[in-house]
């Protein structure tokens, strides 16, 4: 089997966990850059709604890999796309950011954990900007 369809085979989560949409093992995975948007409200959402754009970086291939969700008010989470592609081509993403800013009336808060190497560096990094917790298998 290869590293890539290893990489997008999941278990079913334990039904006291919340599904992993992002797997690190800071060892070939690490985080890259993850975006966050404010609320904004449409008429599928009109409670609000805000995406979740996550930049995994996997060594020593640097090949990035993309997940886009759009999270309801009530947590519910919905994939927009999930992708891969060379490192080289990671400065795409601010043509993608600028056009959901635009189209679903949304500012993404950007959040750069390029030169994080461990779940250590990772949390710490994570309650810096103020995230309230992170999950760990």
């Amino acid at each position: 089997m290869s590293w890539l369809s290893r990489l997008f085979k999941k278990e079913a989560p334990k039904t006291e966990e919340p599904e992993a949409y992002v797997r690190l093992d800071f060892t070939h995975s690490f985080p890259h850059v993850f975006w966050v948007s404010t609320v904004s409200y449409d008429s599928e959402a009109p409670d609000g709604f805000c995406y979740k754009m996550f930049g995994t970086r996997h060594e020593p291939d640097m090949v990035i890999e993309l997940l886009l969700l759009r999270q309801l008010q009530d947590g519910t989470k919905r994939k927009v796309f999930h992708m891969q592609a060379p490192i080289a081509q990671f400065n795409s993403t601010d043509d993608v950011i600028r056009e959901l800013e635009t189209s679903a009336n949304v500012s993404f808060e950007r959040f750069d954990f390029s030169s994080i190497r461990s779940w250590d560096e990772f949390r710490a990094r994570a309650i810096e900007v103020g995230w309230e917790a992170g999950h760990s298998e």
